[in-house]
């Protein structure tokens, strides 16, 4: 009996083995497993980041390519005030020189008007001294008929 209790004990620890070893092989797989679960997570949770940033970094791309455009808009507008402002530049240049000529014809013919003016009052001083001369003049001949007349009636 003590063999055959000896042999049981043996046996009782031999199957002890292989139930802990499937217990350790359970546990190590569930581990295992909750692993890889774990990194599955992971790796989906990752590529969710990733497909946010993808997202992100589209959109950014966007608003950049919105903005160059913008700014080439920009840039051709600026360049077309640029031609404005020179061509109106051009054009005040011009007038102002138009404006300069236009005052000295102004200024000139004021001069020309002062000097009609003088050489009409001039006329109008001479008429008048003609006028007296020939009311003068009439006066005289006048006198000279009225001698003449009277000559004429002594004579006859």
């Amino acid at each position: 009996m003590a063999a055959g209790g000896a042999h049981k004990g043996n046996g009782n620890g031999n199957r002890g083995r292989p139930y802990g070893l499937m217990l350790l092989l359970a546990f190590g797989a569930a581990l295992l497993g909750v692993m890889v679960l774990h990194k599955f997570r992971e790796r989906r949770i990752f590529n969710l980041l990733v497909k946010e940033k993808d997202r992100e970094l589209m959109s950014l791309q966007l608003i950049l390519q919105k903005e160059r455009e913008r700014s080439k808009e920009m840039k051709r507008k600026a360049e077309e005030m640029k031609g404005k402002i020179y061509s109106l530049r051009t054009q005040k240049m011009e007038l102002d020189r138009r404006q300069l000529e236009l005052q000295s014809t102004i200024d000139s013919i004021k001069d020309e008007q002062k000097i009609m003016e003088s050489a009409l009052e001039e006329k109008r001083n001479e008429i008048k001294m003609l006028r007296e001369m020939n009311i003068d003049a009439d006066k005289g001949n006048l006198q000279l008929a009225d001698l003449i007349e009277s000559l004429k009636k002594s004579k006859c």
